[in-house]
């Protein structure tokens, strides 16, 4: 994912109380669509991580408080970790691509751990948030079951808006 519009310089980091605002924002979009056991992941190294305990986030400690796995769990043997942490960096990355494009805080969980970054979009406005926020809901309440809005026509995805979109892996 891009770092576009993300201004890491300035140091200026997101509230406890905005990060986990855009985590519930996330949780509930319908395009987060991965399962329940993804998003268990996600809230639980977001709130780890919010509460101090960010050293704590190792696989072995994920594997038990997310999967359930007893203390005998060997990341080494067992990669569920790994793979549910991939599908979590993609599923991110799709979000902030669709229904988070505009949102002003990214939350991303980077390669090589599992401790989560927040980041600030300058770019964007708290008013820009809001109005696009209800703008999607009026987008929403006019879509059909059918897949198309009520004029008849389809709502342009990813692929008609131009953004190219990664396969999923898994």
């Amino acid at each position: 994912m891009t770092n576009a519009g993300i201004d890491r310089a300035c140091g200026s980091a997101p509230s406890q109380e905005e990060v986990l605002q855009q985590l519930e924002r996330i949780l509930s979009s319908p395009e987060f669509r991965l399962p329940e056991r993804a998003g268990r992941f996600l809230e639980f190294v977001v709130n780890e991580t919010l509460a101090g305990r960010r050293d704590y986030l190792k696989a072995f400690t994920i594997a038990q408080a997310v999967f359930g796995r007893d203390a005998n769990f060997d990341a080494q043997q067992d990669p569920c970790v790994r793979i549910e942490a991939g599908r979590l960096r993609r599923e991110l990355e799709h979000y902030y691509l669709t229904a988070g494009s505009a949102d002003r805080i990214v939350i991303t969980v980077p390669r090589g751990g599992y401790v989560p970054v927040f980041d600030v979009r300058q770019d964007i406005e708290d008013a820009d948030v809001s109005s696009l926020d209800k703008n999607l809901s009026l987008y929403r309440e006019e879509m059909t079951p059918g897949g198309s809005t009520s004029s008849g026509t389809r709502p342009a995805g990813p692929r008609r808006a131009g953004i190219r979109c990664a396969p999923d892996i898994g």
